[in-house]
């Protein structure tokens, strides 16, 4: 959980001629992981919600692909498999 600082944004096309936003961050070996972000563009007012939470797979260059540009990106964390489960089948 943390604030991400030292991203940089680029823009892509896709084929529809959608405009789509990549961010490039500091984070490690996230391809075809899935996140979850609390993004903004405004600083955060008393009493008003401002933010919106985007859960988000990383790409094979270990970049996230936003239907937006955001101003503010905080990552809360990654989907982890629960390794409590238990397989009843197995017994």
């Amino acid at each position: 959980m943390r604030l991400l600082e030292n991203t940089s944004w680029h823009e892509i096309v896709d084929s529809s001629n959608n405009k789509k936003y990549e961010l490039t961050t500091d984070l490690q070996n996230i391809c075809g992981v899935k996140y979850k972000f609390y993004v903004s563009n405004q600083e955060a007012e008393e009493g008003v919600q401002t933010e919106k939470e985007i859960e988000i797979i990383g790409n094979n260059n270990n970049t996230f692909t936003f239907d937006e540009k955001w101003t503010h990106v905080f990552c809360y964390g990654k989907e982890v498999n629960d390794l409590h489960v238990l397989d009843k089948q197995k017994f």
